[in-house]
Parts: structure tokens; sequence; C-alpha cells
């Protein structure tokens, strides 16, 4: 989860990005009905509350899925 929270603890969504993009993850965005996979940018880092996934770079079937 992401929100507010993050101010205090200064481990920014950028911090999650990085974290997981090293290991082989694409991170982003859960909307209501899909994903929108896509490289962090600073306009990201709002501090609202939705939540986020990681899935493996590898995993293109399911990236694909839950992209449509």
């Amino acid at each position: 989860e992401y929100g507010k929270i993050i101010i205090i603890t200064r481990f920014l969504l950028r911090d999650f990005y990085l974290l997981f993009n090293d290991p082989g993850y694409v991170v982003d965005k859960l909307y209501q009905k899909k994903f929108e996979f896509k490289d962090y940018e600073l306009d990201d880092e709002n501090f609202f509350g939705p939540n986020y996934v990681a899935v493996k770079k590898d995993e293109t079937e399911v990236i694909k899925l839950l992209s449509e």
C-alpha cells in the first residue's frame, strides 16, 4: 500500500520501484479493473493511497492479462 505514511517512513514510491526493479520485477498501480505497467515518474509520487503490484518481468503472459 502507498499513502501519506510514506512521508514519515521516508521510503518513497521511487524506492519501491528501485527495490523491485533490481531483481527483475515491474511495478505499477492497481486500478479497479486493470494494471498499467510503466516506469516510475516523479509525478507518480503524489502520496494518494492506491495499491501497487509487482510482477516478474519474464511473466509476460501475466502482465498482458493484467494490462487488458
